[in-house]
């Protein structure tokens, strides 16, 4: 009998791939028993004559999940160094957007970058730049412009990538497979045409772990359509907000919309937070109290 230590870089139904960290790719049957995802590392027991056999996971740094439509919790991978949150020129975000995957990444312990591709299709509109750039200059989130059509920023995007175990999220449309392929520089992924809704299509359906070499791992998942805030506490959401903690609010529930005193109301007032910032707060502080009051309705 013997032991190895792998990584899962598949989940196809009861069937899952891992790779050994001996480089061999091993497939077994899960019998449910654990509930593994993409990212897990695993202990893999091999007997001669016998099936591979999943013997235990190891404890994780994190979790990824996305509210599937039946409205639970929907793992989708485990482990992450950064969170590649990839929007678009065109379809074009909704503003809040960035505020709601920072405050999902933030929530759950992810670093995160955000990558705008296709600026081969033009400019950026104002109120997208000054989000990007408010987040990476308050809060050090890193922040590339790419064009996989053209190859713009690629090399940057390799640089951020290496030594770590990343995964390319965002919604479906974005050009993350494009981006995927000229990464990997495999002409087999599969890539999909927007839709005539211009909402896009999914071109991933299962979540895949790919290797650089032995540090660098890059994990692609299915375009996460709806985040969770029903799941949120309050305080959740207020990791989202790290930098209202930076002006010294000196109420420590405060909840920065009518609380007199509160510091954040000091901060817009001399353009240390912008007016944007604030206004994405409100939109999420808004939204969450409307998942909780549809999650208390469904549960009563």
């Amino acid at each position: 009998d013997l032991t190895v230590k792998g990584i899962l870089i598949a989940h196809r139904g009861k069937t899952i791939e891992c790779l050994s960290d001996s480089g061999e790719l091993i497939q077994l049957q899960n019998s449910r028993a654990f509930d593994v995802v993409v990212g897990d590392r695993l202990l893999l027991g091999l007997t001669e004559g016998k099936d591979p056999e999943l013997l235990e996971h190891e404890d994780r740094i994190n979790v990824l999940y996305r509210i599937a439509r039946d409205g639970h919790k929907k793992s989708l991978a485990a482990n992450i160094d950064l969170a590649c949150v990839v929007l678009a020129i065109e379809p074009e975000p909704w503003p809040q957007v960035i505020a709601q995957y920072y405050t999902h990444l933030q929530s759950l312990a992810i670093p995160c970058c955000f990558v705008l591709n296709k600026i081969d299709q033009g400019a950026p509109p104002d109120w997208l730049e000054e989000r990007f750039i408010y987040l990476n200059q308050k809060l050090n989130i890193p922040y590339l412009q790419t064009s996989a059509h053209l190859e713009i920023g690629l090399d940057k995007l390799r640089a951020l990538l290496k030594d770590k175990t990343s995964i390319i999220i965002g919604p479906s449309g974005a050009g993350k497979s494009s981006l995927l392929q000229k990464l990997l520089d495999n002409e087999y992924i599969r890539v999909g045409s927007l839709s005539s809704s211009a909402k896009g299509q999914h071109t991933t359906s299962v979540t895949q772990l790919y290797c650089f070499d032995d540090n660098t791992q890059l994990i692609d998942s299915p375009g996460i359509r709806q985040l969770a805030m029903e799941h949120f506490s309050l305080q959740d959401l207020l990791k989202g907000f790290n930098d209202f903690q930076q002006v010294g609010c000196r109420f420590k529930d405060c909840d920065h919309v009518d609380s007199k005193g509160c510091q954040v109301f000091d901060a817009l007032k001399n353009g240390s937070i912008p007016q944007h910032r604030y206004e994405d707060y409100l939109y999420l502080r808004k939204k969450f109290l409307s998942s909780h009051r549809e999650s208390k309705l469904r549960n009563e």
